[in-house]
């Protein structure tokens, strides 16, 4: 829910800067409660199905809950990847472009005469300034969102659909005490930590000197 709170945002940076006044009246207080409790409702309604594809408990998985079935655990995954984050990036980067396009629209362009050709020339390098601030905000936004989350959301559909292939040693979920991590063991296990499914971390053990170990 924390990414399409970030939406919810940038919806209102749109509404705020829009030259209507129509969609400058509903920046409010109100519409964003109402987006809120939407976005709750619509969470909730989407993943009631974890009373049925989630067991508790499983033996032999690294966390406290793993889905019933393949068909349930690949509906979560893609679900979590859609929802959590190629759409609010999508609509990050959609509402970001159109404040931006507000932005210029609205700008004054006042008559220039040699009297006041400098206060002109301020005030176009501010408006410059604001311009190339708020495109360094979306690009922010977007970069938090996708390098973060996207490893760990392309990680769960492919560890579900290869949940039943034998794996090598190279692949298995065992890094050997005394093996330095490589590069690539550091990312995944960054992506992990930093993806939201980190808080269902539960039941394992990381043992950072002398290696990972998975229990």
């Amino acid at each position: 829910m924390g990414t399409w709170c970030l939406v919810g945002a940038s919806i209102d940076r749109f509404l705020c800067s829009s030259p209507s006044a129509i969609y400058r009246q509903w920046s409010t207080n109100r519409m964003a409660r109402r987006y809120v409790i939407g976005v709750f409702i619509f969470y909730a309604l989407l993943f009631i199905q974890v009373f049925y594809c989630f067991e508790a408990s499983v033996p032999n998985v690294p966390v406290a809950c793993y889905g019933r079935n393949l068909p349930c655990r690949l509906f979560n995954d893609w679900v979590s990847l859609t929802v959590d984050i190629v759409l609010p990036s999508l609509f990050l980067a959609i509402f970001g472009v159109l404040t931006i396009r507000n932005v210029q629209t609205r700008m004054i362009h006042p008559t220039v005469h040699a009297v006041n050709s400098n206060n002109t020339n301020n005030n176009r390098l501010l408006m410059r300034n604001k311009e190339r601030n708020l495109t360094r905000m979306l690009l922010i936004q977007v970069l938090i969102v996708l390098p973060l989350d996207l490893p760990f959301g392309i990680y769960r559909p492919y560890a579900s659909l290869t949940s039943d292939v034998p794996k090598t040693e190279a692949t298995a979920e065992y890094i050997p005490g005394g093996k330095k991590m490589s590069p690539e063991d550091v990312s995944g296990v960054i992506a992990l930590l930093a993806g939201p499914e980190s808080q269902w971390i539960t039941g394992q053990t990381l043992q950072m000197s002398g290696g990972v170990h998975m229990t």
